[in-house]
């Protein structure tokens, strides 16, 4: 994850700088966030049959070399192909998270790797951007493929440590499972087949709520990252090393806002249905992105990044604990398979909508959709709790 947020931060600049219009910058991050989606299930069943360790070692292989050759090539097409490999073969959080579990085999140490892991990832995304931004600075001219050398240097050291690691024996019944391609790709069509008639059984009538929140958040986060560091550039001239400390602010600010969530829900003790958090979350959420577009101020962007950072992680602890609240053992998983997957989906869409609207409208109007976004949904939440307590009055 350093990796990524050394790279991230500086792709979108450095794709408009190799000649890419908002279009293509849009198909870009569709196509890595679409592959990524495509490619997780077949990269997870192939660790079950393969090996975990064999099949991460693929992976960052094919990742070293594929930045290796983003940091160098000057073609668009080339560019695009291979941030497509990068988001079919990066599936490196995947198979360390199934990796884990074949080394420490303790369920309660297990939780301590996973919470070190998850520490050591938000480290990463924090002090990456600055680093980046840094390096940027020194090597205006070749500071991408500087980058892009570093990040496949990481992952060349990664295989290095991987492969000290003792090989994990695989099952026989994994190793006959699944031996060939096509026995592969029909696991995953009636695996895809079994969750479409699990979506069927699940009573939409109690959860459209949820999923319009979910929806609400995740297109209105999707559009502002898909034109963040282009806004940032263009609006308030920000410097990679200054657009580096922004986006490690925003993270930290998540991060903090995710610590002290507790204390912020016990304000929301008779908010039995969520509908107020929601109403709430959207109407920040509104105002917010309607000010980081509309202010010619960086300092007052970087203090709307405050309440927009807040926003985010309380709509995510909150559709966790809907979740958990309306449904039932039988198909809780179903509903946040549901809802991991409305999130990945708006991976693919937002970027190419922002491509979209960025190319021949602005950058801006990414915001104000945004905006507009979480002002339907706040206005759809207001009707439901209006209908809901007058129906209640009347029975």
């Amino acid at each position: 994850m350093f990796g990524a947020g050394l790279l991230m931060p500086q792709l979108a600049n450095h794709a408009k700088q190799l000649g890419c219009s908002h279009i293509q910058i849009g198909t870009m991050s569709a196509l890595y966030s679409g592959f990524q989606l495509i490619s997780g299930p077949v990269v997870g069943s192939l660790s079950d049959t393969k090996g975990r360790k064999p099949i991460l070692l693929l992976c960052l292989y094919i990742c070293a070399f594929a930045y290796v050759s983003l940091g160098i090539t000057s073609s668009i097409t080339l560019f695009l192909l291979l941030r497509s490999v990068i988001g079919m073969s990066k599936q490196t959080q995947l198979l360390t998270n199934a990796l884990a579990p074949d080394y420490e085999t303790d369920g309660t140490k297990q939780s301590i790797v996973y919470g070190r892991m998850s520490t050591m990832t938000g480290l990463g995304m924090s002090v990456g951007p600055i680093i980046g931004g840094h390096i940027m600075e020194a090597y205006p001219n070749n500071g991408f493929t500087v980058i892009c050398c570093v990040v496949s240097a990481i992952f060349i050291f990664n295989t290095l440590l991987l492969r000290k690691l003792p090989d994990v024996k695989i099952s026989k019944f994994a190793k006959k499972q699944v031996t060939i391609p096509i026995k592969l790709l029909d696991s995953i069509t009636k695996t895809a087949k079994e969750s479409i008639d699990e979506f069927r059984k699940i009573d939409w009538s109690i959860f459209w709520d949820l999923f319009l929140f979910k929806l609400l958040i995740t297109c209105c986060v999707g559009l502002y990252f898909s034109s963040f560091s282009l806004f940032l550039k263009i609006y308030h001239e920000v410097s990679p090393k200054e657009l580096g400390y922004l986006i490690a602010f925003q993270g930290g600010m998540g991060s903090l806002c995710t610590y002290f969530i507790g204390h912020i829900t016990k304000l929301y003790k008779h908010d039995e249905d969520f509908s107020q958090r929601m109403l709430h979350i959207s109407l920040v959420l509104s105002f917010t992105l309607l000010g980081l577009s509309m202010t010619s101020s960086i300092v007052i962007f970087v203090l709307l990044l405050i309440p927009f950072a807040l926003c985010g992680s309380i709509g995510r602890v909150t559709t966790l604990e809907m979740i958990a609240s309306r449904s039932k053992n039988t198909n809780r998983g179903t509903i946040i398979g549901a809802s991991n997957s409305m999130k990945s989906l708006s991976g693919v869409i937002t970027p190419l909508l922002g491509g979209f609207i960025g190319e021949y409208l602005g950058i801006a109007y990414n915001f104000y959709l945004a905006s507009f976004v979480a002002t339907a949904g706040a206005v759809a939440i207001k009707y439901h709790r209006t209908y809901v307590t007058s129906k209640n009055k009347s029975e």
